[in-house]
């Protein structure tokens, strides 16, 4: 089945059911609930339960640019990257001007309403250069990056370094990220930003379409329960090291329970 003119009915429903997830986590569903110890266990759960969602599009993304990736790299990155620019660019001039505290704004004045944020994000210039004018819009610069490093290795002939390079950076991403208490490995900026997490979703997903993997609904449902098991595992050992349990955009049991989304 063309996926360029035809939309696969499973795929439309998984990106619906992770639109609704990406709105659970940021409605903090359940979190001033707490269960055992003043902690929300609940809304905790639910919260990491849901952070399927945007690894899921990073995975899409790959599974259905691959034909067009492979047949044209570049031009196909270029067409696909110009109109996500274009929206990063426009939403962050947007929130880089729209004041957030009316309040502050009304009676100390729109520019040291809005200074406060600028300074604020000048702290951190390598992060913020990576997220836009509202922490939000990261997800559109680490799409942008994934795809754009994907067709220029592609181009360049070098296709066998994609999964070992995606390996690499996640890892390091993983343990400069939600690891960084119990590693002290430093990085320049927040590395759910960039490629460290994008680019690995985004190339299994491209795999999983170019090799035409495909698994049966046990073995990717036991799949998935592994790499939720790990994931689960692995936030709550973090708790160890007082790391907050909501805060894991992804962790190394990640790409092992997204990964047979695409192939079941």
């Amino acid at each position: 089945m063309s996926t360029t003119n035809q939309r696969i009915p499973s795929l439309e429903l998984g990106r619906i059911i992770a639109i609704l997830a990406v709105i659970t986590i940021h409605s903090q569903l359940f979190v001033a609930y707490p269960l055992y110890k003043e902690t929300p266990w609940l809304g905790d759960f639910i919260n990491q339960a849901s952070r399927f969602a945007v690894p899921y599009f990073f995975l899409l993304t790959g599974y259905l640019l691959q034909p067009k990736l492979s047949r044209d790299p570049i031009g196909t990155a270029l067409s696909y990257i110009k109109p996500l620019t274009i929206i990063w660019l426009v939403w962050s001039v947007i929130y880089l001007l729209m004041p957030f505290n009316l309040m502050t704004a009304m009676t100390e004045g729109y520019v040291a309403e809005r200074s406060m944020y600028w300074d604020y994000l000048a702290l951190t210039p390598f992060n913020s250069l990576l997220e836009g004018g509202l922490v939000h819009l990261w997800y559109l610069p680490a799409l942008v990056i994934g795809v754009g490093l994907v067709s220029i290795l592609i181009k360049a002939n070098l296709q066998r370094f994609l999964l070992p390079l995606s390996i690499i950076l996640f890892i390091y991403g993983v343990l400069a990220g939600s690891y960084f208490n119990a590693t002290d490995i430093p990085s320049l900026f927040y590395t759910r930003n960039g490629p460290f997490f994008s680019l690995i979703m985004i190339v299994l997903g491209f795999e999983i379409r170019r090799l035409n993997i495909s698994v049966s609904s046990v073995k990717a449902l036991i799949i998935l329960t592994i790499g939720m098991l790990i994931h689960f595992a692995e936030a709550y050992y973090l708790l160890s090291w007082d790391v907050d349990f909501r805060i894991h955009d992804y962790l190394f049991g990640t790409p092992i329970w997204q990964g047979d989304r695409m192939s079941a």
